[in-house]
């Protein structure tokens, strides 16, 4: 269940995103984190609300592919 078969994401599940290579842009990219209800923005722990080519700490894999992990619990490898 998730984006490919066309359901909402569901906060309860864990879910990986990934680029053969980051996103190409002319400026920047991001992920953002929005409710589906009423479209804010989602409250979080650490308060951030999305992911992108400025985010500190992002790490292109050896590969050249970047892994964005969408999950509630906290990461046992930050």
């Amino acid at each position: 269940m998730g984006v490919g078969d066309g359901q909402a994401l569901d906060g309860s599940r864990r879910y990986e995103l990934r680029f053969e290579t980051p996103p190409p842009c002319g400026a920047f990219w991001s992920v953002t984190m929005y409710d589906a209800v009423d479209f804010f923005l989602v409250e979080n722990p650490i308060g951030r609300y999305s992911i992108g080519d400025r985010t500190h700490g992002l790490t292109v894999s050896e590969d050249g592919s970047l892994t964005i992990v969408l999950q509630r619990d906290e990461p046992a490898d930050p």
